[in-house]
């Protein structure tokens, strides 16, 4: 598996797989040294659209390494369905190459680099987490100026990109992520997700054949509590995160992948993989 070391090696090796897809480097800069921050998306859009987002957290390499090791297996697939792709394969680049879970000026902003929505509760406070769905009056993306949030430069950068997509038509949205704070004896693989989580079963189906389901373990993936997966390795937190962002804007599916810490490299691309495919079955029904 390629495993490049730095953001710009990345984005060379992305650029030697995108084929249709252009590969656009946008920049996020750190003191005296930019770093890339791709994107890449469907020249042809009619379709219900899939954006697809990695490498939150530097440490986590899996997602990013997922998009580089399957695109155009992933384009292929999404192609032969109709459906469209937007994809944000490093979204902490210097994270990324420095291995860090954050930039490398270790700027987590106020509630850490996913961070695209805020909750207002009806006493007036401002939340970024809601859990299970909490009542709130109102929410708002985080970068609103309103609100007055210190974003991480990355996240700003992406809440920039974000708002010239055409959100209208991202029907779904898949984060890849893995947990490495969640003690456990053995590869597990778990999500969250928003409304009717039946239909995720056949893609759960799957996916334990390859690795085991967390399920009903408390986990604890960098949120200040932790909260339990359900029978099927499935968690409800409006979190304020991507995904949920694209709950709240109406996509119809909006899942957040992870595994373990301890899960193998290339089992947990396999995993991603699983999830894109089956995400992109979803949208073509």
């Amino acid at each position: 598996m390629r495993s490049p070391t730095t953001a710009e090696a990345y984005c060379d090796a992305l650029g030697g797989v995108a084929g249709e897809l252009p590969l656009e480097r946008h920049a996020v800069t750190h003191g005296e040294k930019t770093y890339p921050l791709p994107r890449l998306a469907s020249p042809e859009q009619g379709g219900p659209l899939l954006l697809i987002s990695a490498g939150f957290h530097g440490d986590e390499r899996a997602g990013p390494l997922s998009i580089l090791e399957h695109l155009e297996e992933i384009v292929s697939y999404a192609r032969e369905r109709g459906v469209g792709l937007i994809l944000y394969p490093l979204c902490n680049p210097s994270g990324f190459e420095a291995g860090t879970r954050y930039n490398i000026e270790g700027d987590r902003g106020e509630l850490g680099n996913n961070d695209f929505l805020r909750y207002e509760l009806a006493d007036g406070r401002i939340v970024g987490d809601v859990g299970r769905g909490r009542p709130f009056t109102r929410w708002r993306w985080s970068s609103d100026p309103a609100l007055g949030a210190r974003l991480p430069a990355e996240t700003a950068r992406l809440h920039a990109l974000l708002r010239r997509e055409p959100l209208e038509h991202v029907a779904a949205a898949v984060d890849l992520h893995q947990d490495h704070f969640t003690t456990v004896d053995r590869p597990l693989s778990y999500g969250y997700a928003f409304g009717d989580l039946s239909r995720y079963a056949p893609i759960l189906a799957v996916v334990g054949r390859e690795i085991a389901l967390a399920r009903h373990l408390s986990v604890c993936a960098g949120q200040p509590d932790a909260t339990t997966t359900d029978g099927a390795g499935l968690i409800v937190r409006h979190d304020g995160t991507l995904p949920d962002l694209f709950h709240r804007l109406g996509a119809r599916h909006g899942v957040t992948v992870e595994t373990t810490g301890n899960t193998p490299l290339g089992l947990a691309c396999r995993v991603n993989l699983i999830w894109i495919r089956g995400v992109i079955e979803l949208l073509s029904r």
